[in-house]
């Protein structure tokens, strides 16, 4: 009878175990699927973000290649924008117009930057003094002179030819 019971509480314990074991795989392998499905996400966004900046690389060469051949003509925006956008549909044919407007958009917002930062001037108002030093006439004392205009008898003496500006 003993052996009975050992044999029935064993079987149950393995039955146990074996349930356990069962469902902690079946939660392993959902989990292990789960991160190889973000893993899988994340490698293509991944080789997105390397197909843009590929992209991005590759318009920022042509927009070069473009401002080189039209240095010498003004007034050739649309000319430029019509050939880069040729010459990058040509490297990258998948590119959609709107793709296009970015690539150019971003490249030419990113010399300017550059352009701006080249032109900057050195004087900082927040840093430095002025050269120059700017003044309120009404703070000045207004000094009337008096120069008679000819030698006549009338009394023109007094009149005032000019208004100088004598700092205090």
């Amino acid at each position: 009878m003993t052996n009975t019971i050992i044999d029935g509480a064993s079987t149950i314990l393995v039955q146990t175990i074996f349930t356990i074991l069962g469902l902690a795989m079946t939660y392993l392998i959902a989990k292990v699927s789960l991160y190889l499905d973000k893993k899988k996400k994340a490698e293509v966004a991944k080789e997105g973000v390397d197909a843009y900046n590929s992209h991005a690389l590759v318009a920022k060469g042509i927009y070069y290649q473009v401002e080189q051949l039209f240095r010498l003509i003004p007034g050739a925006g649309t000319l430029k924008a019509t050939m880069f956008d040729k010459l990058l549909l040509a490297k990258f044919p998948t590119l959609a117009q709107s793709q296009l407007d970015h690539f150019r958009e971003s490249v030419v917002g990113e010399v300017n930057s550059q352009v701006e930062t080249l032109l900057a001037p050195a004087y900082d108002p927040l840093k430095d003094e002025s050269d120059v030093k700017i003044e309120n006439i009404a703070d000045k004392e207004v000094v009337k002179e008096s120069i008679p205009l000819t030698n006549s008898t009338t009394n023109s003496a007094d009149i005032p030819l000019n208004t100088l500006v004598v700092e205090q």
